[in-house]
């Protein structure tokens, strides 16, 4: 008879084994005996551990050449640039309100397309670097003649140097053609 047989080996296992066999999980008759303050704690840790293991999640790592539109939102917020960046002629690249984009060291966004950066009165974009102070990204080049527009954005430790003839040494941002269009609104 299996019936017997069944029941003459749950009988061996420890009451929490038991429990899983028969469909109870011991968690939650662990949890079964907290107070309702306790249960209440409990879930709200539960759900700040979700929501923070989903913001460490959200980064998104860019290099290379932006070949078509494209727009970084706050769901993929940090954007973090490892290596040179390419906003490639003719293509845009439009940054919306709240979005970190963060540079490694000596690290550049060189656009020859377009530019456009949404940020809002209380969602700045911000512009920096990956590291501590000491470390310097290497800015955003402008080339192009197409109109960019840069709104509430904040710039930190970028410094943006020229090459070649112009030797130009300046803040996050180079404009690097006499034909460039850079609208910068509450920088």
């Amino acid at each position: 008879d299996l019936t017997g047989c069944w029941y003459a080996i749950l009988a061996q296992l420890s009451h929490a084994t038991y429990m899983r066999v028969m469909g109870y999980s011991a968690i939650a008759e662990f949890i079964r005996g907290f107070t309702m303050v306790r249960r209440y704690s409990l879930f709200l840790l539960t759900i700040a551990l979700i929501v923070s293991a989903g913001s460490t999640l959200a980064q998104t790592y860019v290099s290379g050449t932006i070949a078509t539109n494209t727009t970084w939102g706050i769901k993929g917020s940090p954007f973090i640039i490892i290596g040179p960046t390419t906003v490639d002629k003719g293509v845009t690249l439009t940054i919306g309100p709240g979005v970190a984009v963060q540079f490694d060291a000596n690290v550049a966004l060189e656009v020859v397309g377009q530019l456009v950066v949404n940020g809002g009165p209380d969602a700045n974009v911000t512009f920096a670097s990956t590291g501590s102070k000491a470390i310097q990204w290497a800015g955003i080049h402008f080339t192009s003649p197409d109109a960019s527009e840069i709104n509430h954005a904040r710039f930190a430790d970028g410094v943006a140097n020229g090459t070649g003839s112009e030797q130009l040494i300046g803040g996050a941002i180079l404009v690097n053609n006499a034909l460039a269009s850079v609208t910068l609104n509450d920088c």
